[in-house]
């Protein structure tokens, strides 16, 4: 991963800027499958990833990291293939930082890493002064309330 990291890193403070909206929804979407898994359990991401907007920047390659995580396949194995296909793919700008912010938080769901430590990596990725910690916080605390009120946990 650190490979990843060091490509799709560089500069990206001024591209999370100008996709900002990209990026809160990747934020979003990993904040979800982090409480979704913490609440109703691993094997659950797979539905929840399947059912995804067509939207959802690089869908097919967040598809393929739940299904390598609920399949019990091995971190170092996963690191490893995501790192290669980062590559291969020659991601970079945005669809790098949103790939990479992917494949982190899906080995962090993995290691079964507290939904806040999900939150503190993902916030490190957004520029403070393009959204205050305290903003990202509350997105955070109204995904998580709309999926209790939408019985998801039930």
């Amino acid at each position: 991963m650190k490979e990843i990291r060091d490509i799709v890193l560089e500069n990206a403070g001024d591209t999370v800027k100008e996709n900002i909206d990209q990026v809160k929804e990747a934020y979003r979407l990993v904040v979800k499958m982090a409480y979704i898994c913490r609440e109703v359990g691993l094997l659950a991401l797979e539905e929840e990833a399947g059912s995804l907007s067509m939207e959802v920047p690089l869908r097919a390659s967040f598809i393929k990291m739940v299904q390598m995580i609920v399949d019990g396949t091995d971190p170092k194995i996963i690191s490893e293939v995501l790192t290669i296909k980062c590559k291969v793919n020659k991601y970079t700008g945005i669809e790098g930082i949103l790939y990479y912010a992917y494949a982190r938080s899906i080995l962090l769901i993995q290691a079964a890493e507290t939904p806040y430590n999900l939150e503190l990596f993902f916030n490190a990725l957004i520029p403070d002064d393009v959204m205050p910690f305290d903003e990202q916080q509350k997105i955070v605390e109204k995904e998580k309330q709309r999926l209790e009120k939408s019985g998801f946990f039930e």
